[in-house]
């Protein structure tokens, strides 16, 4: 098993959470891109985030779908266990209830509130 490791919840600081989402972007292997249109903004405002001090603003629909992402992340994680190479493979396969895949529907389908609500279902239980 290789391991991902947890984010934690670092409540509404702008630097940590942009972190958490770049962090979150390269455990799941995610592209620029995918990232982007995952939280509603440009390929090259994800570029800046990487640069210091160039954070998501806080209220912004960007940031909003980050605070998604990032709790999605953690259900995902407790759920296997961090195991990483599942995580990155329950994401690229088709679910039943989740047609396509959870990153095709967060990324070409706006679907990251439908995946965090299914995630939450399956770690209510």
């Amino acid at each position: 098993m290789i391991l991902s490791f947890q984010i934690s919840d670092n409540g509404n600081d702008p630097a940590r959470l942009t972190q958490s989402v770049l962090q979150i972007r390269d455990l799941l292997d995610l592209y620029n891109a995918e990232l982007a249109r995952i939280l509603t903004v440009q390929c090259a405002d994800i570029g800046r985030l990487g640069v210091a001090r160039n954070y998501l603003e806080v209220g912004s629909p960007a940031w909003q779908q980050a605070l998604l992402l990032r709790s999605s992340y953690q259900m995902l994680f407790n759920w296997l266990e961090g195991d990483s190479v599942v995580m990155n493979h329950w994401l690229r396969k088709s679910h039943p209830d989740l047609k396509p895949s959870p990153l095709l529907l967060m990324v070409d389908h706006a679907g990251l509130q439908r995946v965090h609500d299914y995630l939450f279902k399956l770690t209510a239980r």
